[in-house]
């Protein structure tokens, strides 16, 4: 699912003139789970903001505020309702940038985890770019503290579940003493800037994954009464003034007392 690598079936797509692409079963798979965590999230969870990407200089490390008029013209080519899937086919905008970083590594995560339980396999712990499944015993993981590091804010334990944390500190840049991160609002093609992380507990992580990135856009109210309305679903905001925002069953996960 790499926008990166030109043999990447995603590079393919963002890349070429056809404005109907025929899919495999696995990407027409995928890419449906998307459109639904899409309508779940009301938008919140968007993956073709490429352009936004783009625009703000993330994808080459070189990050900075975009003038208007660039951003204007990342914002028409964004938005998964410019996106129709039908017969395994995508049907998009021509210029409409797909990107699946927010929910990629978690897919990836599931994806390893059935592999292993394919060889007979019972406790195991796969940990994929923060992204975090165990299966067969009580994992215990830690959720970082999004501005001091190397401490915890929880330990949570792990048996059949997933945890995954979208924060401000993974990539960001500071402009004029203003923080900006890599994680857009899909309304105005900003950084969010609510909430400084967001951990969501999930059978799936791959729907964990997506939800954290969901749950950093919305403000941190609307954030929590979206996990508190899903099931086998727990989560943990942190908005910007470093306010704890935590669902019905939060704690049930915890394994010792805050850290702080």
């Amino acid at each position: 699912f790499s926008t990166y690598d030109q043999k990447s079936p995603i590079w393919e797509i963002n890349h070429s003139d056809k404005i109907k692409i025929k899919l495999n079963d696995e990407l027409y798979n995928f890419i449906q789970i998307n459109d639904s965590l899409w309508k779940l999230t009301n938008g919140a969870f968007d993956p073709s903001l490429g352009s936004l990407t783009i625009a703000w200089g993330f994808n080459i490390d070189n990050p900075s505020v975009p003038s208007q008029k660039k951003l204007n013209i990342a914002l028409a080519n964004s938005g998964w309702k410019n996106i129709e899937i039908s017969d395994k086919e995508i049907i998009k905008k021509k210029n409409i940038q797909l990107d699946f970083g927010s929910i990629a590594k978690g897919y990836a995560v599931d994806r390893a985890i059935d592999i292993i339980k394919s060889f007979g396999i019972k406790k195991a712990l796969v940990n994929i770019g923060g992204e975090v499944k165990g299966i067969g015993r009580n994992w215990k993981v830690g959720i970082k503290h999004p501005r001091i590091v190397n401490l915890l804010l929880y330990k949570i334990k792990l048996n059949n579940y997933g945890v995954a944390t979208s924060g401000d500190y993974e990539k960001y840049f500071f402009e004029n003493g203003k923080r900006y991160s890599h994680i857009f609002n899909p309304l105005n093609g900003y950084p969010a800037n609510s909430v400084r992380s967001v951990s969501v507990i999930n059978k799936s992580v791959m729907f964990a994954d997506a939800l954290s990135t969901a749950c950093f856009v919305l403000a941190p109210i609307e954030g929590i009464k979206l996990i508190n309305k899903l099931p086998d679903t727990e989560g943990l905001i942190i908005d910007k003034n470093g306010n704890e925002f935590k669902s019905k069953g939060f704690d049930d996960f915890r394994e010792e007392s805050k850290f702080m």
